[in-house]
This record gives structure tokens, C-alpha cells and sequence, in this order.
């Protein structure tokens, strides 16, 4: 059927292409350990070459002179060192260890904003980070209570006061300008109107409401994010919110077998168009982990897979979005970023949504 977004899904790692003699001549692709892949063996077609990989060490590509625009590749040598703890990753850029970081903790970004901000960069990313309700279990089964928890989020405070401002609140599931397409409808903040759905499907004030548990991943940012929509349904609506952060593993896992009640999520889109954010809650897609099947939904995604005219189908997606929305076995909370450090002599190096970065394009140069 017809998929606009080819160009952008042949460019995915999925579709890169490897020599089929080479991984035969090491073993092939299923043989655990195989050595098609190590320095020396590997046979690429990217602007670099892997010169050597020592694990929990570093990763060091060198300039490919094959590559059909190696003459525009500048960088000689890259080198990636897998340092797990973002403070050290942050002590080793201020020593001048790193000229770019991968992530800077939040409790930093306040600090290099006001003494140093030519060197903090806060680019956006095509990435949605929501909750998970298991509309399978009660109270959640009920629409009127999943649209309460949903409309008492305030995300601008979640985003300015646990996020340091370092990313945007989200109303919708698509984040706005998904490939052309912005939703229209969003989910606001509304304290009253939460208070009246819960009273009507039977708890006002909370009143009755079992106490209800969110897990999370215990990494640096979902826990506090949680604690803090903790502190807003108790104080709005009287709902009590246990929270249990956990690994990562264990969280994916739990979200699959729908073990859980509510679970603060998150999706990076592999190519910008709706259908990769809208196209996660169909009935059957494995990746909608909330039990929720809704027909009309299903009908709308297909009709939208099958319609060739550009604004026809973003006017399918519309009506989708709207539905996912009011129906809340979702709810957006904020935009995805990637916060990091980068020093001024890297020239080139543009904001990346997708998270997939042309090297060959970058340089240094001297301020």
C-alpha cells in the first residue's frame, strides 16, 4: 500500500547493507560470537571504518577513502569512549577530555546556562515520553477515570520545575511537526474537570479509589517525574499513587505481560511520520502495551495506511488522535531532548531528531 515515508525507512539501520561473503567466511549471522563484525573483518559502505573495539574501553573508526563522498569527510579519526556514569562523561569534557558529550545530567543544566552557555546544547528529539494505563484492570478499565489522572498532569510545571526547561510539554502523542502533521487535539490541564469525571464514575475526592501503583525506570529523570504527578493527583484529586522504579528489563518486560497499572513510557520515532507514534496503540500492534482494542481506532490507521493523498490521510490521523486521546489508555507528558555539551571548535554538527548523525559532515576548526 502506499507509504510516503519510504526514503526516510530505507535510511534505518534495518535496511543497511552487509556483504553476505564475509559474514559467511566468519560463521554467519546466527553463530553466537561470530567475528564478521570486529575490527579488521567488518565490511561497511559508511563515510568510517572500524579500526578498533576494545569493550568498556572505546570504539575508534577511521576515515573510509572508498566511501563515495569521502572526499568531503573532514574528521580523520572518530573515537567513542561507552562511559556509563554522566558525571564522570561531564568532569571529562570540563578537563577537556571530550570535544561532545552523549547526555548531561539535570542537575547540571542550570549551571552551564548561566556560566557557560555557548557550549550547552538542548536539541529536540523525535520522542514522546507518556504514561501507560492497563485499561484491563479496575478503576483504570474506566474511561471517565483514565481522562481524570490524564487532564490533572500539569506539564508545564513538570517541564520548567523536574526538567530544568530542558524539554518541551506534550499534549498530544505526536510531537508537533511529525513530517507536516501537528495534532489538534490535545490533552490540557483541567483540575475541575478531572474532579467532576472522577466523581462521576464514582469517587469524588478519591473517595474509594484503590491506591494505584506507576513504575518507572530507575534512571535519573523518570523518578522524579513521578514523584511530582505523585504530588499533583493526591493534592488535586485525592488519588493515592505508589510509585516503584525499576530496570529497565524488568520494566519492558512488565509492560508486555500488562503486569502493571500505570507506567511512565516512552517511544523515539524510527521516521517522521505519524503512523510511527499513532500506529503503536492499534489492536494489533505489539507494541501497544495497555490492553486497550478499539475498532473505529484500528478502521482509522487503515484507512489512513491506504489513502495516497497527503492531507486526506493527516485528516484520518486527526480523527485517530482525537479518539486515542479522549479514550486515555495514554497520556502524553513531555517531548523528548538530548541534553549535552559540546565545545566550539566542532563545527557541522546539527541537531539530529532521529538520533542518526552524519558524521562525515563534521570538522573541527579552531575558535
Amino acid at each position: 500500500h502506499p507509504t510516503p515515508y519510504l526514503p526516510a525507512l530505507v535510511s534505518l539501520p534495518a535496511w543497511f547493507p552487509i556483504n553476505p561473503r564475509v559474514v559467511a567466511k566468519f560463521g554467519g549471522m546466527q553463530t553466537r560470537g561470530s567475528a564478521w563484525t570486529r575490527p579488521g573483518n567488518h565490511v561497511g559502505n559508511g563515510p568510517f571504518m572500524l579500526s578498533e573495539w576494545t569493550p568498556n574501553s572505546r570504539i575508534v573508526t577511521v576515515r573510509n577513502p572508498n566511501h563515495w563522498e569521502a572526499a568531503r569527510t573532514r574528521l580523520e579519526r572518530l573515537t567513542f569512549l561507552p562511559l556509563e556514569n554522566p558525571g564522570s562523561e561531564e568532569r571529562s569534557f570540563r578537563s577537556g577530555q571530550l570535544h561532545v558529550t552523549f547526555f548531561l545530567p539535570l542537575d547540571k543544566i542550570a549551571a552551564w546556562r548561566e556560566h557557560d552557555p555557548a557550549q550547552l546544547r538542548l536539541d529536540p528529539q523525535a520522542q514522546i515520553n507518556f504514561l501507560r494505563l492497563n485499561v484491563t484492570r479496575a478503576p483504570l478499565s474506566d474511561q471517565r477515570v483514565r481522562r481524570a489522572l490524564s487532564l490533572a498532569i500539569d506539564r508545564e510545571t513538570l517541564v520548567r520545575a523536574v526538567l530544568q526547561g530542558s524539554r518541551l510539554a506534550a499534549g498530544s502523542i505526536t510531537p508537533p511537526g511529525t513530517g507536516g502533521y501537528t495534532a489538534k487535539a490535545t490533552v490540557p490541564t483541567d483540575f475541575d474537570g478531572a474532579r467532576k469525571l472522577l466523581a462521576e464514575a464514582g469517587f469524588p475526592g478519591g473517595r474509594g479509589l484503590p491506591e494505584l501503583e506507576m513504575q518507572c525506570r530507575n534512571d535519573e529523570i523518570s523518578p522524579k517525574l513521578a514523584e511530582a504527578i505523585q504530588a499533583m493527583w493526591l493534592k488535586e484529586l485525592g488519588v493515592h499513587l505508589t510509585l516503584a522504579p525499576i530496570e529497565q528489563k524488568t520494566w519492558i518486560q512488565n509492560q508486555q505481560h500488562l503486569d502493571y497499572a500505570i507506567s511512565l513510557s516512552m517511544w523515539t520515532a524510527d521516521f517522521p511520520d505519524p503512523v510511527t507514534y499513532l500506529g503503536l496503540f492499534t489492536s494489533d500492534s505489539a507494541y501497544n502495551w495497555t490492553g486497550w482494542k478499539n475498532p473505529e481506532y484500528d478502521r482509522l490507521l487503515d484507512e489512513a495506511a491506504h489513502t495516497l493523498d497527503p492531507a486526506a490521510r493527516f485528516a484520518i490521523f486527526q480523527r485517530a488522535e482525537q479518539l486515542l486521546l479522549e479514550q486515555s489508555p495514554v497520556s502524553p507528558v513531555h517531548l523528548g531532548a538530548q541534553t549535552y555539551l559540546i565545545q566550539p571548535s566542532v563545527k557541522g554538527w546539527v541537531p539530529a531528531p532521529l538520533v542518526f548523525r552524519r558524521y562525515q559532515y563534521v570538522y573541527l576548526q579552531s575558535p
